[in-house]
């Protein structure tokens, strides 16, 4: 798809949900209103500073203590090391004990997909121009590549499922690795009725300039989260990710093999400065939440699929835990065979022997280059479904034009005026 026809999809779709509000507005009899401050007051928006920048850094940095867990699926607060006081650094947000078979799972479920395959092919040189996104075929599954606009100062990519058979993909290697039972735990520990994981991305970074503070979830009464499910890190790197507190004090946390981070509500964070030489930084992260009436409308979504669809949410809701049992991820007929590192060996093995070349690379993953024709063939299949899609949504926004415009027709005619 080109600039110019995504450009036109984006304007049509802004103008159609400006005149759908604009309409509601007239009707319900509401005015707009401005956009509230964060809960303390001085940074607004999605929890980022004035400039978009992370300008709460304190003097002497502080570090997130690493505390012991006692069981899988145990929640510890996030607190300071003693040194930096050791007062739970903010609500919301906790360090996840997970079962090695999470992690293992996962990695099993990326090599199989061919995912370690193009994160070869892009890192270092044919990373994504900033702020643009394309669909790309592995293994014949359709998924879709960002990178992230330019106030992350990185070479991030998010790669998410971009229909239904890659995401229920995603689901099967988490329901393979036992992820269950840390959404047991997470719903009783946090006292919730039900969990769903409706939104799913593999986060990759290379190198981080500055930290942008942003927070995932907002208003939804505590029960929306982003589980971080650390895949691949980086031997002995300085610490990871940045949180703050409620006194915009900041400080760093040491991401740990096997242990996630949930974060819920206002929990402010940012990916800290990074530049790793050779390797990268691979993460899953899930969203995940217990949906209802009053909080569907404040899901977070930072990739095309699933569609923000309030209807599909509160049909799904607790679909993959809740308290009467009847929740559970979904996994992969096969049960005979256990990710583990045997898997990760051979494969590895076959790739330092082997001497592929990105030509090959290529090929085999379908991705888009003036070069191939081919490629461009498959690159404009997928985005063509994308539109349909897409066309399929604005169609959905006429007609409650239509329908609202028709009420505010006959109101006016009831008072004698006219549109």
């Amino acid at each position: 798809m080109t600039k110019s026809t995504h450009a036109l999809f984006i304007c049509v779709s802004l103008f159609v949900k400006h005149v759908t509000a604009q309409t509601e507005s007239i009707v319900n009899g509401n005015t707009a209103k401005e956009p509230e401050l964060n809960f303390w007051g001085k940074v607004s928006g999605n929890g980022v500073s004035p400039d978009g920048r992370f300008t709460h850094y304190n003097n002497g940095t502080k570090y997130v203590a690493l505390d012991k867990h006692e069981y899988d699926g145990q929640l510890l607060p996030l607190r300071w090391r003693d040194a930096d006081g050791g007062s739970i650094v903010e609500k919301n947000i906790y360090r996840v004990k997970l079962p090695s078979s999470v992690r293992e799972s996962l990695q099993d479920y990326a090599y199989e997909i061919g995912l370690y395959d193009y994160l070869d092919f892009i890192f270092p040189d044919n990373l994504l121009e900033i702020g643009t996104d394309r669909f790309v075929r592995l293994e014949g599954e359709l998924w879709h590549n960002k990178r992230p606009q330019g106030e992350w100062s990185s070479d991030m990519h998010w790669i998410s499922p971009a229909d239904k058979t890659s995401h229920d993909g995603y689901l099967r290697a988490l329901g393979d690795g036992n992820l269950d039972t840390v959404l047991q735990s997470i719903g009783e520990a946090l006292g919730l009725d039900g969990l769903s994981c409706y939104h799913l991305t593999f986060i990759i970074v290379q190198t981080c300039e500055e930290g942008y503070i942003h927070h995932d979830f907002t208003k939804t009464g505590a029960k929306g989260f982003n589980l971080i499910i650390p895949m691949e890190i980086v031997p002995d790197a300085e610490p990871e990710l940045d949180v703050v507190d409620s006194g915009c004090n900041s400080g760093r946390l040491k991401y740990e093999e096997d242990v996630g981070l949930l974060i819920g509500d206002d929990a402010l964070h940012a990916t800290a400065k990074a530049e790793y030489e050779e390797d990268i930084r691979l993460m899953a992260t899930v969203f995940m939440a217990d949906v209802n009436e009053s909080n569907v409308n404040q899901m977070e979504y930072s990739q095309p699929y699933p569609p923000d669809d309030p209807v599909t949410r509160l049909a799904e809701a607790g679909n993959h835990w809740n308290r009467n049992g009847s929740g559970k991820l979904p996994q992969n007929s096969f049960i005979d065979r256990e990710p583990g590192e045997d898997d990760l060996d051979e494969y590895e093995q076959e790739d330092t022997e082997e001497d592929v070349s990105d030509e090959d690379d290529y090929d085999e993953l379908e991705i888009d280059e003036d070069s191939s024709l081919a490629a461009q063939i498959n690159y404009l299949r997928d985005t063509n479904d994308f539109l349909l899609k897409e066309v399929n949504d604005l169609r959905d926004q006429n007609l409650k034009i239509t329908n609202l415009l028709k009420k505010v027709t006959a109101t006016l005619e009831l008072s004698g005026d006219e549109l």
